[in-house]
């Protein structure tokens, strides 16, 4: 048995004090030896916090000791020193068991003789199965009852004798109790039915700041309430009569009550805990948690300052995720509407890569504001199907444009085994390897950068990829790489001031890591160059679980001769290509590749030259070899010459080079971009512009849209993009303004209203509310089209009576579709 956990605050000595009143009141009250063996055998465990209770008396006939209800305790005699009972009747002294066996057992036992006016009359032991189970407020409690229960069964056993030495065992009866009391260390009252006191501790009068003589001169409650009110003034106004009436609706209860007070007289919170007892008073504890209530408010105002914190912080990133949205907003939009004209192939390609780079910065944008989600644990991941090729090509794409110099060389390998289309987050996955490789390109001045994707293990369902970054750059030291990936750290601070950067990108990569389950590292060494990886398991589509179904190739019938002095790039182009079912030979010059193309007795039918070899008379050299024909070879295919080309722009007659070529493909090429490219170049892809839905331009021709925007070129914007499908657009510089203009106007003047959030004279907000108010416009469908895109603008947007929110840079598409959604063409 162990005793009962306390509840919340600390304390919890009132419940043993008031089993222990009653346990005294219910021994004085038996009248039999057998009543107080099952008293004892009942209630003592309970409080002492014991397994067990035995109660052993002395057979005055026998001299042996036999137990409480009369059974003998294997003829046990007092002289027998080795037996607890016997020494503790031998010394009149309490006695642990543990003092015996050397403190070796497994259990505890307390004995305590039960002595009358010096005769003994047996002993009452308590045992517990653990060891160091009584305390000194145990013996103190133990020795008290034992007393009591000695004058009550020498009263049972010989009614008639030893009157006068009962009185003086109740008298120390009384002593022990109130030396259990003042063992306690929380303040202790007892009062008794009529709210009397009958004791109390040294820790109450302490407390309250009383004497002994003034608690003694209080008699109860009602004096020492009387003295509170009247002399010290402790509560304000009110009226002794009143404060006495709510102490004794407090005591109106059954069993237990527990209550929180606060004494501003004297500055203290109290735990106050009353139990009642079976004779009709009341014990009481009172903890004092003062401190813990200080404690508790210290941590609370901390807990508000951090929380104030965190609101300054999210309006700054709420802030800079504006600044950066509204011009990026403008390249992506213009880039769209650009790309719906009539282009070049280069042209659109170098359009196409802009926009691409623009949606990816702008993903990037939302990333690093996550970075606090991401700290919180509240970023969730994205479980969509992917291709593996699109995350790459946009990896090359960015990595490429980060490129300092010429000299560096940047490619691309992925094993055939490794699976294309792929579930989980390619946005995320996108951003560690972005990161990766802008670092690569940040500190690489000369050399290579090679992108490898590897399969590590694939089971039915899921595929373990490991993607690495390989430079040849300034490389780092063992301690460099150890804090690497730690926040805004960088390798030291010279690199700071060299590179630049926060240093937060390798920290963020980390952390998606890890939300992903995958592992992230760095081998490096000084001036060598570095190796960063990342193992990843991603799942597969449902479709694609049994064997995944080849890339789509579509040029396996080529034959095609890679010229490149750079033996890992031409091993790379090599793979990338045979992997389109492509047969494939490389040389690493052009006078190899001009003796091939002659002995060849198969020819080819396109010669990939790298840019870096290639000039004018190289070109027309190799494509007057490639023309030739072996002898009874006469098919009509023509034979083409392809640059590859890097991210950077060639040596001095790479100019004259390509203008004779035939086309040109970037060499750090994904498959199925090389694939695309020369199917492109064999005029087996048509290249169209993309078209506008017609549905998409019915649907909105002839909308009257109003555009709150105080942002000049996003005005221009979109005006654009709303003209393009036949609407009218009005513009209004701020929210003021906009509602001029809807008030001048007629019921049905405009569709829609777009709305801007933070512009000057009246925001976006206010403008929508001020609408609203107005009844003509309460249907009116006003769009929130802002860079403000955190979940609390959204929140902000609807309740000010906005019907759907556009983030800048807007995706034309999902605008046409919310105004189809939410307008009508006006009556007429």
């Amino acid at each position: 048995m162990t005793r009962s956990a306390s509840s919340g605050t600390p304390g919890g000595s009132a419940s043993n004090l008031g089993c222990l009143a009653d346990l005294l009141t219910a021994l004085v009250e038996a009248s039999e030896a057998e009543a107080v063996n099952t008293l004892l055998g009942d209630r003592l465990p309970t409080l002492l916090g014991c397994d067990r209770i035995q109660l052993a008396l002395i057979d005055a006939e026998t001299g042996l000791l036999r137990s409480g209800s009369g059974d003998a305790l294997h003829g046990a005699a007092p002289g027998e020193i080795n037996l607890a009972l016997a020494r503790c009747l031998r010394d009149r002294e309490i006695v642990s068991l543990k003092q015996l066996d050397g403190g070796n057992g497994t259990s505890s036992t307390l004995v305590a003789p039960l002595v009358v006016a010096g005769k003994a009359v047996g002993a009452l032991a308590a045992m517990a199965d653990r060891t160091d189970a009584f305390t000194d407020t145990d013996r103190q409690l133990l020795r008290s009852v034992a007393a009591t229960s000695a004058v009550v069964l020498l009263s049972c056993l010989d009614r008639d004798s030893e009157l006068s030495a009962v009185r003086d065992e109740s008298r120390q009866a009384h002593e022990e109790l109130q030396a259990a009391l003042q063992a306690i260390p929380h303040p202790v009252v007892i009062y008794d039915k009529d709210f009397n006191f009958r004791a109390w501790n040294t820790e109450f009068t302490r407390i309250q700041g009383y004497t002994e003589e003034l608690m003694q001169g209080f008699g109860g409650m009602a004096g020492l309430i009387r003295y509170e009110v009247e002399e010290l003034k402790s509560f304000g106004d009110q009226t002794f009569e009143a404060v006495y009436q709510q102490y004794l609706d407090y005591y109106k209860f059954q069993d237990f009550n527990q209550s929180i007070q606060y004494w501003p007289m004297r500055g203290k919170h109290i735990d106050r805990r009353t139990r009642r007892t079976a004779s009709g008073g009341w014990v009481s504890v009172l903890v004092d948690i003062t401190d813990w209530v200080n404690a508790q408010e210290e941590i609370r105002s901390a807990k508000e300052e951090a929380e104030s914190a965190a609101r300054a912080k999210s309006e700054f990133l709420a802030n800079m995720s504006h600044e950066i949205r509204t011009p990026l907003n403008a390249v992506i939009g213009f880039t769209q509407l650009v790309l719906q004209g009539n282009l070049t192939e280069k042209q659109r390609d170098h359009l196409t890569r802009v926009e691409i780079s623009g949606q990816l910065l702008l993903r990037i944008l939302d990333d690093i504001l996550d970075f606090s989600r991401i700290d919180a644990g509240m970023l969730e991941l994205e479980h969509v199907p992917f291709e593996l090729d699109d995350v790459l090509g946009n990896l090359v794409d960015l990595t490429g444009n980060r490129l300092k110099s010429s000299d560096v060389e940047l490619l691309l390998s992925v094993d055939d085994e490794v699976p294309h289309r792929l579930l989980g987050d390619p946005l995320r996955l996108a951003q560690i390897l972005l990161n990766l490789g802008s670092n690569a390109a940040k500190f690489t001045d000369q050399g290579t950068i090679h992108l490898r994707v590897r399969l590590v293990q694939r089971s039915r369902d899921a595929a373990t990829l490991r993607f690495e970054v390989e430079d040849t750059g300034i490389g780092m030291t063992q301690e460099q790489s150890d804090r690497l990936f730690q926040a805004f750290t960088q390798a030291d601070t010279s690199t700071t001031r060299r590179y630049g950067g926060s240093g937060l990108g390798l920290a963020i990569s980390k952390a998606l890591t890890e939300i992903m389950d995958g592992q992230i590292g760095v081998e490096s060494a000084k001036d060598r160059g570095s190796t960063f990886h990342l193992t990843i398991r991603l799942a597969l589509p449902n479709d694609d679980r049994g064997s995944q179904p080849p890339r789509p190739r579509g040029v396996g019938w080529l034959r095609a001769l890679v010229i490149d002095d750079y033996g890992p790039a031409r091993d790379a182009l090599c793979r990338s290509i045979a992997q389109l079912g492509v047969t494939v030979s490389s040389v690493a010059d052009t006078e190899t590749a001009l003796a091939a193309l002659r002995d060849s007795t198969v020819p080819f039918d396109v010669v990939l030259l790298d840019h870096g070899l290639a000039d004018s008379t190289i070109v027309g050299r190799l494509q007057a070899a490639l023309q030739e024909r072996p002898p009874g070879w006469d098919d009509p295919v023509g034979r083409l010459l392809i640059l590859m080309t890097g991210h950077l722009p060639g040596g001095p007659g790479f100019a004259g080079a390509e203008e004779l070529a035939d086309g040109t493909v970037p060499k750090a090429a994904t498959p199925s971009r090389m694939r695309d490219a020369l199917m492109g170049a064999f005029g087996r892809r048509p290249i169209d512009a993309p078209s506008l839905d017609p549905e998409i331009r019915k649907a909105l021709s002839g909308l009257h849209v109003l555009v709150a925007e105080d942002n000049e070129v996003n005005q221009l914007v979109a005006r654009e993009m709303l003209e393009v499908v036949g609407a009218r657009v009005t513009i209004a510089e701020n929210g003021r303004r906009a509602l001029d203009i809807l008030r001048a106007g007629t019921r049905d003047a405009f569709s829609a209203v777009l709305m801007d959030l933070q512009m000057p004279e009246m925001d976006g907000l206010t403008a929508t509310r001020a609408i609203r108010q107005v009844p003509a416009f309460q249907n009116l469908p006003i769009i929130a089209m802002t860079a403000n895109a955190f979940d609390e603008d959204r929140r902000r947007s609807r309740e000010a009576g906005m019907v759907e929110h556009v983030s800048k840079p807007v995706d034309p598409h999902r605008l046409y579709a919310i105004l189809i959604e939410h307008t009508s063409l006006p009556k007429m």
